[in-house]
């Protein structure tokens, strides 16, 4: 999820690295969930006067345009736009948008299908050396742009000597859970994480200050923390993470930024 144009900047930033959770709707719910759910956009022009709008209370939107972001067999979720500065959205305005997302589902549909082409398939991440191309570009834009940028370097706690104990299997499972469990953790289509070595993954997070970077460690490690791994014998342990982030400091690369940031 990403925001853009809430009158709280503040509340913006920290959706956007989420360290707030806006609200979900199952498919069927609200209007977001009506429109994936039948795949046709909704215009409400006055949402306290609408039942399709469920959250009158604590929401900063007076009317909203949702259109579905479909693809050529699915819908991938929806977009949103609220509060037209004309007071009320126009026929063309849902007629833009509708263009808009379905321009955007063909593009994240082809950007799908060069991901897989790049995943690492023990974990399901991204191959490290793309990671690494990823990350010397975002350092550029930050400096270009002024935008803050964060690296975090995560490893799997004590898993040579899980490996040694209890062999490959169990140990390539371990690293399949944790890159399972740090993908869900973050942002779509803004974030990246990729695996480097065994156990050993990396992190990209654009828009994320070395605050929102932590918060997203121990999150990520109260996560971790629920894994429990069963032994061929029938025994059950926990599995650790530990992190470390960093931001890019001047004449900063990927390489010497990774390197601090290991260190």
């Amino acid at each position: 999820r990403v925001v853009f144009g809430l009158p709280d900047k503040v509340v913006e930033n920290k959706i956007n690295r989420g360290e707030i959770a806006c609200a979900k709707f199952l498919p069927g719910q609200g209007v977001a969930g009506k429109v994936f759910e039948s795949c046709r956009a909704q215009r409400i022009n006055d949402v306290s006067n609408s039942e399709k709008f469920s959250q009158k209370s604590g929401t900063y939107a007076n009317s909203i345009l949702c259109v579905p972001v479909p693809t050529e067999d699915n819908v991938l979720g929806v977009l949103n736009i609220t509060n037209s500065r004309n007071g009320a959205f126009s026929e063309q305005d849902q007629e833009t948008l509708v263009e808009i997302a379905v321009q955007a589902g063909a593009a994240i549909e082809r950007t799908n299908t060069i991901d897989a082409l790049l995943q690492d398939d023990l974990t399901n991440t991204y191959m490290g050396p793309f990671v690494e191309r990823r990350i010397d570009e975002e350092i550029l834009r930050s400096a270009r742009y002024k935008k803050e940028v964060c690296v975090m370097a995560l490893t799997i706690d004590g898993l040579y000597d899980l490996r040694a104990d209890y062999g490959d299997d169990l140990a390539d499972t371990i690293c399949t859970e944790i890159g399972a469990i740090v993908s869900a953790q973050l942002r779509s289509q803004i974030d990246m994480v990729g695996h480097f070595g065994d156990g050993w993954f990396e992190l990209l997070l654009p828009e994320t200050n070395p605050e929102g970077a932590v918060i997203l460690g121990k999150r990520l490690q109260g996560a971790v923390d629920e894994l429990m791994v069963e032994t061929p014998e029938g025994n059950c342990f926990q599995v650790s993470i530990s992190f470390a982030t960093g931001a890019p400091k001047a004449d900063d690369n990927c390489r010497t930024l990774l390197r601090r940031v290991d260190t």
